[in-house]
């Protein structure tokens, strides 16, 4: 049960930052989120970033979040590894 459990937890820490990455994508085709997948991605991805947003400080027009979200997962995966 426990290596299912640490198996399906590397999975969705993996999954965050490619989930990320291709609402980046997308968003840069739909800026205006006239699309279906491009509201889809902001509705699972936008709490999360709205989260990290509040923590760091702004940087002119480029945005931080993603990058700590990234960084975080990759901890914490890496911390998921260790443990299993």
């Amino acid at each position: 049960m426990v290596p299912l459990l640490f198996t399906i937890m590397l999975q969705i820490v993996w999954f965050v930052p490619v989930l990320l990455f291709i609402g980046w994508i997308v968003s840069m085709a739909d800026p205006h989120s006239r699309w279906a997948v491009t509201r889809i991605l902001n509705m699972i991805s936008d709490p999360y970033l709205r989260r990290v947003r509040g923590l760091l400080p702004t940087v002119g027009m480029l945005d931080l979040s993603p990058l700590l979200i990234v960084l975080l997962s990759m901890i914490v995966r890496q911390l998921l590894v260790m443990l299993s």
